[in-house]
């Protein structure tokens, strides 16, 4: 009977080591694997400017949200809110209207891309950060503006 469990043993390790070498086998087949683009020190360069940037946003909006809610408690004795309301209903449907149209003709095909890249990236992921680096630039201005031309009411 001792012997039993131990055989029971040594077929069930043996079946999963078996098991396990046939599943690996797939994963060697397209050659060794690619190395991870996160490697680049030009990558990790633009992720932490990213996260600096974001932090810079969220700190930005915190204050310009602030600084509204004060106006708007000063505002809200003085003005009457039923007059501001039928003019932006009217402004957010005439702008809407843009977003829906489409054309097919407007559709363009990539169908090649550049091997060489840019910095050891693909020029589709180096532009896609710096892009991302812009709009978040584009984003920290804005919010410098509102903040600007509402302390500067504020001061009149």
């Amino acid at each position: 009977m001792k012997t039993r469990p131990h055989r029971i043993l040594r077929l069930s390790v043996s079946l999963f080591i078996v098991l396990l070498l046939v599943s690996l086998q797939p994963l060697f087949a397209a050659g060794p694997p690619v190395p991870s683009s996160f490697e680049n020190p030009v990558v990790i360069m633009f992720v932490i400017v990213m996260l600096i940037l974001l932090l810079i946003i969220a700190l930005l909006s915190n204050l310009l949200l602030g600084v509204a809610q004060v106006k708007a408690h000063r505002e809200k004795e003085k003005a009457d809110p039923s007059k501001l309301l039928p003019p932006a209903i009217i402004a957010c449907l005439l702008l809407g209207n843009p977003a829906f149209s489409q054309s097919a003709a407007n559709t363009i095909s990539t169908t090649s891309s550049s091997s060489w890249g840019i910095s050891g990236l693909s020029t589709e992921a180096f532009y896609l950060m710096a892009s991302v680096l812009f709009v978040e630039l584009l984003v920290i201005f804005l919010l410098l503006m509102n903040v600007r031309g509402l302390l500067r009411a504020e001061k009149q």
